[in-house]
């Protein structure tokens, strides 16, 4: 026997034992244990194998604990080996492992303290898988464990990416049933007598890699790696439009699928799949649909639809309007000469189709000189220069009843379009006198 010393442990310390081939010496790293500690070499299938006993100082001195470390050797047939990393990295004259001070689960029924620990595994039988496949939120999984062998002591579940007690989600024994939780519990999981864990109302923020370490009568450990998905129930996403009135080959479309899921994306034109021709201009995500040049066959409704294994939501549609492109705007007297008396109207050719407001004002383009506005509503209002023989037309065309001479001269036409784009047109009338 040799004596450990008599220094405090610190919980959590690692310990690394080492038993050199040929040897009867050994070696312990950090201060977690103090006892005894003896080393003995025990044939098993080819391979040699190191057993630490010692004891904890505030248990009896006759509850002792075994770890056995695989040493590289002849292996028999269907003996299982270490995993390939691990036995890739160990001399072939050493055998080695380390230990790694897990939680500590007190069982009610002794006087003792268990102490976890963490080994090379020495097996990938294991193997985990979620029922169902592809659980929703708020549902109730069970990731279940193939491949235990033996007579096993305890389960330790981890929700992590390594054997940490950070990840730590419960520890079970198997003999009372007593279960112990860890930091990374969230009061939904619980472990079956099986091994496997069930998770009752699952989240999305469960989603990640499990890891079940198994221990065996032999204190060998055995871990097995699952991953659990789980998929949101979407909201409603909403089509956002940079503009819905928009002038064929001049403008840019943009179209925006907002959404807070980071689910796939799909996109509907008039209830059907978008058409390839338009679904070029998608982002990378499949978010953001951009059109430059827009043409008139690409107005309509367009929907966006989020999507994950386990559920679908579509948008409310958006409607797009694209307005031909306008031609030169010009201004006709109809008729071209009228006289003292008569009626003309100031015939407008080439309008906006996205009119937004327009004005006319007998002289420059200022309020005193208005004659009337035509309104979004279609509505027309009389101006300050109003003379009650004025009317206003939807084509932006101007009728003035019974002329006189002193109608002749400068007209403007002002038109504001639904992107804020002004334009200013005028014409020179010419009234003749009566004979």
């Amino acid at each position: 026997m040799r004596n450990l010393g008599e220094s405090e442990p610190l919980p959590g310390a690692s310990l690394s034992l080492s038993a050199n081939r040929g040897s009867n010496s050994a070696h312990l790293a950090g201060h977690p244990l103090r006892g005894q500690l003896k080393v003995t070499h025990v044939p098993r299938g080819g391979e040699r194998t190191a057993t630490a006993v010692w004891f904890y100082p505030s248990v009896t001195p006759d509850f002792t604990r075994e770890a056995e470390a695989w040493a590289p050797g002849p292996k028999p047939d269907g003996a299982r080996s270490p995993p390939g990393r691990a036995s890739e990295h160990r001399d072939a004259n050493t055998a080695a492992f380390q230990t790694r001070l897990g939680r500590k689960m007190a069982l009610t029924s002794h006087s003792w303290l268990f102490l976890s620990a963490a080994f090379l595994s020495v097996g990938a039988e294991i193997s985990i898988t979620p029922e169902p496949a592809q659980p929703a939120e708020g549902d109730n999984v069970t990731l279940t464990v193939h491949g235990l062998l033996g007579e096993l002591l305890a389960y330790s579940w981890y929700a992590g990416p390594t054997l940490s007690l950070n990840y730590l989600v419960a520890s079970y024994i198997v003999s009372t049933g007593d279960e112990t939780p860890g930091p990374a519990h969230t009061g939904r999981e619980a472990v079956r007598p099986d091994g496997s864990l069930d998770i009752h109302g699952v989240l999305p923020g469960h989603s990640g890699t499990y890891i079940l370490q198994t221990l065996n009568r032999q204190l060998q450990t055995e871990v097995g790696y699952g991953h659990l998905q789980v998929y949101e129930i979407l909201a409603q996403p909403v089509v956002m439009a940079n503009d819905t009135a928009l002038v064929e080959r001049r403008d840019t479309l943009r179209l925006t699928c907002s959404s807070p899921s980071p689910a796939e994306v799909r996109w509907f034109f008039n209830g059907e799949a978008l058409p390839i021709a338009i679904r070029l201009g998608q982002s990378a995500d499949g978010r953001v649909l951009t059109r430059h040049g827009v043409r008139r066959e690409e107005a309509g409704a367009y929907q966006c639809e989020v999507w994950n294994p386990v559920s679908v939501s579509r948008s409310k549609p958006i409607n797009l309007t694209v307005y031909s492109a306008a031609v030169a705007m010009t201004i006709v007297p109809v008729p071209t000469k009228p006289m003292e008396g008569q009626d003309v109207t100031l015939t407008v050719q080439g309008y906006p189709k996205d009119l937004l407001v327009y004005a006319w004002y007998r002289g420059p383009a200022s309020e005193p000189n208005r004659l009337l506005s035509q309104l979004p509503s279609g509505n027309w209002i009389a101006g300050p220069a109003h003379t009650g023989r004025e009317v206003g037309f939807a084509n932006c065309s101007l009728l003035v009843q019974k002329l006189n001479l002193t109608d002749a001269g400068r007209y403007m036409l002002k038109t504001v379009t639904l992107q804020g784009k002004t334009e200013t047109l005028e014409v020179e009338l010419q009234v003749a006198p009566l004979k």
